[in-house]
């Protein structure tokens, strides 16, 4: 089985300050992180880091979270960034956008071209259960996951229609 090799090692997300001060993101005047600031950079991993150690793979929407699960990524973002003053729709927009990104990188980098029996048979990364990994690479292979895959690529308007109508939703 081909696996992909490791350029980097696996983040560990930010640690605070060393006088125990949090970092201060800078927004703008609708409460989103501003884009410049070197320090947003640095939130948007460790907002990807949060998710990968706080949320399943194997829900197929973002919707099936509890709020709890959300709110345990917000708690290991507060632990280093001054957060109260992002805007909640901004980084609940951020959280499942990550996520997307965590569970696509999953599928495409360890999954696709690869045997399923020697897939399964690999262990699971870390932060993966056994158990949701099995279902996760299950998921990504079943009929409805590799039809939406399909349409996706072959009419890319139809990925627009299908990302705005989960936001709405």
């Amino acid at each position: 089985m081909h696996l992909p090799k490791r350029k980097k090692g696996l983040a560990r997300g930010s640690k605070s300050l060393p006088n125990g001060k949090k970092k201060k993101i800078g927004i703008n005047s609708w409460g989103q992180p501003n884009q410049e600031n070197s320090e947003t950079n640095t939130y948007s991993s460790d907002i990807g880091f949060q998710v990968c150690m706080n949320l399943f793979i194997i829900y197929e929407s973002f919707k099936d979270f509890a709020n709890d699960h959300i709110a345990l990524v917000v708690e290991g973002l507060e632990e280093c960034y001054n957060i109260s003053h992002v805007a909640w729709f901004d980084l609940k927009e951020k959280i499942r956008d990550a996520w997307k990104r965590f569970k696509s990188h999953l599928n495409t980098t360890l999954i696709v071209g690869n045997i399923l029996g020697n897939v399964k048979a690999f262990l699971a990364l870390e932060f993966v259960l056994r158990e949701d990994w099995v279902m996760f690479i299950d998921y990504c292979n079943s009929e409805k996951f590799l039809v939406y895959v399909y349409v996706i690529l072959t009419y890319p308007c139809v990925g627009v229609f299908f990302l705005s109508f989960e936001r709405l939703s």
